[in-house]
């Protein structure tokens, strides 16, 4: 991730025991258990998992939620369709839009500082800097922000960040991850371009790609020896 040059990653995760459905979720991360960046309870509770695998037996038209390491962050995702990953029936998932509103639009997001534009996410108390997550080209976010940069490519569907789960297993079959970073540069009295701007500008300083996913190998493996039926054998009256 774009800040783990920054720290040693540390986490504890859980085994489910009685409960399938936190097998895999984070009990700690870099020693917390509970978050201290943000404002509220809610925004510091840690929830979901690395993202490799999830509970077994997930169910449509239900979320699930990751813990994003560069986001600082737990992250929902919510179910989109089903589709085949290496003919594996997956269950695709995306970053719903009310995670991207602003506190005016979503109170929930007062937590996590959103109180500018929708369509960022405010890093600045977890990075000690004023930064800000996006979606590439401003995906998602008020039109005006991309209207004043040059240079980026027109925003489409294909910059969306998803993943894709085995249902029955849990197993993440294919994943893309795509973010945006950028930095708020704000009213100067000493900086000529910035002197009589009233509003903030958000210049994007990189675009982040990450992909990862089942082999054929692999996926063959989870298809013919562990998702393929086994058939009973009944004795001979």
């Amino acid at each position: 991730g774009l800040y783990k040059q920054w720290y040693q990653r540390r986490v504890a995760i859980t085994a489910g025991g009685d409960n399938s459905s936190l097998l895999g979720a984070y009990s700690q991360w870099q020693g917390y258990h509970k978050l201290p960046y943000w404002e509220s309870d809610e925004a510091n509770t840690l929830n979901g998992t690395e993202g490799l695998f999830f509970a077994p037996n997930l169910q449509p038209n239900k979320s699930v939620t990751t813990f994003v390491d560069d986001l600082f962050r737990s992250n929902p995702m919510e179910y989109i369709g089903e589709e085949e990953v290496l003919g594996i029936t997956s269950y695709k998932y995306q970053i719903p839009m009310y995670v991207l509103k602003n506190a005016t639009q979503n109170p929930l997001n007062s937590g996590f500082n959103s109180y500018g534009p929708s369509g960022l996410m405010n890093l600045t108390a977890a990075v000690n800097a004023p930064v800000m997550a996006s979606k590439p080209s401003f995906l998602d976010a008020e039109s005006w922000l991309i209207d004043e940069v040059v240079g980026l490519y027109p925003p489409n569907r294909n910059m969306d960040t998803n993943i894709w789960i085995e249902p029955h297993t849990g197993v993440l079959t294919k994943a893309i991850k795509q973010l945006q970073v950028n930095v708020m540069i704000e009213q100067s009295d000493w900086h000529g371009m910035m002197s009589l701007r009233k509003k903030p500008r958000f210049i994007p300083l990189a675009t982040i790609v990450e992909t990862g996913g089942l082999d054929k190998d692999l996926a063959d493996t989870l298809k013919h020896k562990v998702l393929k039926p086994t058939p009973l054998k009944c004795p001979v009256a």
